[in-house]
């Protein structure tokens, strides 16, 4: 799966936002599983 940032890239360019935006990738351990989800 991807990870978190490349979700909100494809949304800022979807809305047109991308180019006032920089987005920086630390560390990507990949997606959160659906209990840290459920549980927030």
């Amino acid at each position: 799966m991807p990870c978190h940032i490349y979700a909100v890239r494809k949304l800022l360019i979807l809305r047109r936002l991308y180019e006032n935006c920089i987005l920086i990738g630390l560390f990507c351990h990949g997606c959160s599983s659906m209990q840290v989800w459920n549980k927030y």
